[in-house]
């Protein structure tokens, strides 16, 4: 409990930059979450991106939140085998 309280709150915003509410620290939440957001606006909101500068959450609705690729690195293989080349998701 203890390191919760070293959690910065800042604002959730629409990805126009409207506050829409408060978080209770970055790193609880994930992309694509859409409980526990508690916002001003009655639709419901995704988690789309993390403004780490301006320690603000970033929200959308789910069709603006959806993404048709992701970056991954340094993956580690369960069977321990490699493609040894990159993936496009």
């Amino acid at each position: 409990m203890r390191s919760l309280r070293k959690l910065k709150k800042g604002e959730i915003v629409t990805e126009d930059g409207k506050i829409i509410g408060q978080h209770h620290g970055l790193p609880l939440y994930t992309i694509g979450q859409r409980k526990g957001l508690n916002t001003a606006l009655n639709i419901p909101l995704y988690v789309k991106d993390f403004k780490m500068q301006a320690n603000q959450l970033v929200v959308s609705n789910e069709e603006d939140a959806k993404r048709s690729h992701c970056y991954l690195k340094d993956i580690t293989w369960v069977a321990g085998l490699s493609l040894g080349l990159a993936l496009l998701i």
